[in-house]
């Protein structure tokens, strides 16, 4: 009896319904998914990054506190928007490189709770989005996420070509491509804070030899580097010997003309017999 009575004193411990806080960047895509996520969990959704900040505060002395999933628009969605929009393109990375640097360093130091939401990504491929986190939806929000992804191939590698040109930017979309959840297909993942610290730390893990690999990139372009500045002063060399062999040769063919010029000349072949007598006369001594 008392064993009954335990389970069911736990059982009502429990909410029918777990709740989820959310912060939004992109209002589009944040409507439909936070319908969907309403008809599952008790969603709270966080108005402004300044909420944001304060929740993470005053959470930081109280345990249990509920995961919060962050629904950031993708580097290249963002830049396709703004152009969209006719907005300036060095105004639009800017606010994007602030924006962006904020919303990481949020998701660096509450790894244990924080998970952030490629928009781009789950407009591109919803259906995995929902299988990962065990979510059912009816065609129309499937439909509705998928809208808010890029129409225009070209606009995007147009926009994901400028995110790469720049040293920053493109240190950014590495960070957040890699902090953002991968979706998989084969993989259903719950929203709870213990499988937020799991992926956060398999995720830490592929960071630091993703790091490996790029500290030895550096190095191996060090030594390239290095071998062909060597390369380049033996060619600068090689380039200041041949201009003095040509310089030289240049002053024997002169020397040779000169030579000629003399002995061809008249006074030459009249002093020829004075000097050839003088020198027998010298040997003769």
């Amino acid at each position: 009896m008392n064993k009954k009575m335990a389970k069911s004193d736990r059982s009502l411990t429990v909410p029918a319904n777990p709740q989820l806080l959310l912060w939004v960047e992109d209002a589009s895509l944040g409507e439909t998914l936070s319908a969907l996520l309403k008809t599952q969990f008790s969603l709270v959704v966080l108005e402004g990054f300044s909420e944001l900040e304060l929740e993470l505060e005053l959470a930081k002395n109280s345990a249990g506190s509920p995961p919060i999933l962050l629904l950031c628009r993708g580097p290249v969605e963002h830049v396709c928007q703004s152009v969209l929009q006719g907005s300036d393109p060095k105004v639009t990375l800017a606010q994007w490189e602030a924006q962006m640097r904020a919303i990481l360093a949020v998701h660096r130091h509450n790894r244990d709770r924080v998970q952030i939401l490629d928009g781009g990504m789950i407009g591109r491929d919803p259906a995995a989005f929902l299988h990962h986190y065990g979510l059912a939806a009816t065609k129309e929000f499937v439909e509705r996420l998928s809208a808010t992804a890029p129409e225009d191939p070209v606009l995007s590698a147009l926009a994901q070509t400028s995110l790469l040109l720049d040293v920053r930017t493109r240190s950014l979309v590495g960070e957040f491509n890699a902090a953002s959840v991968a979706f998989s297909e084969g993989k259903t993942q719950s929203i709870s804070s213990a499988s937020i610290l799991s992926a956060c730390v398999q995720r830490q893990h592929d960071l630091q030899g993703l790091e490996l690999l790029h500290n030895q990139q550096r190095s191996m372009y060090g030594q390239l580097e290095s071998l062909y500045t060597e390369k380049l002063q033996a060619e600068q060399h090689l380039d200041r010997y041949q201009e003095r062999f040509r310089d030289l040769e240049g002053e024997n063919s002169a020397l040779k003309d000169e030579i000629e010029r003399i002995m061809g000349s008249r006074a030459f072949r009249l002093m020829l017999p004075l000097w050839r007598l003088l020198s027998i006369l010298g040997r003769g001594r």
